[in-house]
């Protein structure tokens, strides 16, 4: 159950962003994001990234392999980025999510995601969505359930 305030003609994700059981709540926590895709081009897609990887402050960054070069980057813990408007290509692309910064054990550059062959359909738009859990608080591996989307309009 959550208090989540929607109003009329305007669209949303909302991301289940929390669900460990603390000394003060044992609800889960959600994250509204208000989406503003604007119009998609012919032959043009949108993507964005959203990071749940449950390290407080560490920052994200997306790597396209055939753009060859970062199209979303400083995606901090519970952030989600804008959408990047990109050509659709006939050849499929490698998606890198990667670790920037932040005090986890895991090393800077650490691949969280990688998807190969990723072929997005014209006038879509997708959210790449990571999220895992550390339960030791020590440990340079997180229990990563990572999966992407299509956000359809």
């Amino acid at each position: 159950r959550a208090n989540i305030t929607l109003a009329p003609g305007k669209f949303y994700t909302i991301f289940l962003s929390d669900t460990l059981i603390t000394t003060t709540s044992t609800r889960a926590n959600f994250t509204r994001v208000d989406d503003d895709w604007g119009t998609i081009g012919e032959d043009r897609y949108k993507i964005r990234l959203a990071n749940f990887m449950a390290w407080p402050d560490d920052i994200q960054e997306l790597y396209s392999t055939r753009e060859r070069r970062v199209i979303q980057d400083n995606i901090s813990f519970k952030g989600v980025g804008s959408f990047v408007d990109l050509p659709v290509q006939s050849i499929g692309d490698t998606l890198l999510v990667r670790k920037v910064s932040g005090s986890s054990p895991v090393p800077v550059g650490t691949v969280f995601l990688q998807i190969n062959g990723f072929s997005p359909t014209k006038k879509r738009a997708y959210t790449i969505f990571t999220r895992g859990r550390n339960l030791t608080g020590t440990s340079t591996v997180f229990q990563n359930n990572s999966s992407f989307w299509t956000t359809n309009f």
